[in-house]
């Protein structure tokens, strides 16, 4: 994760690291963005070394310029990798919007299950009546967010990391049009398989 590499590029640069090896390029980084930060790191000190073991490549400040030409056309791959992957991503969750899915983890109410070798969503009879009373709740008149937060918290109803959920994600969650029905994805929005939980009016 991208996290993951600038705790990489903090440590080196704290521990003053000379030379980092890597497999191979897409090993390490697939953005052009990171390959700037990787760029930069060996750009500050010429002693500095990037050893791609597999390219047999080993960049640095003094490099040649066909290494760096090399290294340059490595990471254009490794960024077509990731391009293509998400084309693929894109085309399953269009296809997957299609048939009525939501392409991403549901709601609180609502569970993962497998059907026919697919993951769909179905409500969770657990959570699911918890987070009507949710609902119905707030249409009360002296009612707030952070009151319904309360209640959830009160009622068990916990994020996938099974933390009380926060009071920004509760009014997105009170918003959120899934649970009448509908999907609203990536700033669209798409007809549900799902059985909704709440009532539209």
């Amino acid at each position: 994760s991208r996290k993951v590499f600038s705790e990489l590029l903090r440590y080196m640069a704290k521990s003053k690291t000379q030379h980092l090896a890597v497999e191979k390029t897409d090993r390490l980084t697939r953005n052009l963005k990171d390959a700037v930060a990787v760029d930069d790191w060996l750009n500050k000190d010429a002693a500095r070394r990037l050893h791609a073991v597999k390219e047999s490549l080993v960049v640095h400040k003094e490099a040649t310029s066909d290494v760096k030409f090399m290294w340059n056309i490595h990471l254009a791959v490794a960024k077509k990798y990731t391009d293509n992957l998400r084309e693929e991503a894109m085309k399953g969750w269009a296809e997957k919007l299609a048939q009525g899915w939501m392409p991403a983890p549901p709601p609180p109410g609502y569970k993962t299950i497998i059907s026919d070798g697919k993951r769909i969503h179905a409500v969770d009879r657990s959570t699911s009546t918890k987070v009507q009373n949710a609902f119905e709740l707030y249409l009360q008149p002296d009612q707030t967010v952070a009151t319904i937060t309360s209640f959830l918290s009160k009622a068990g109803v916990l994020s996938r990391r099974n933390k009380p959920l926060s009071k920004s994600y509760v009014h997105k969650m009170l918003a959120n049009t899934y649970y009448v029905g509908v999907i609203t994805f990536n700033g669209n929005t798409y007809p549900g398989a799902h059985e909704p939980i709440i009532n539209k009016d």
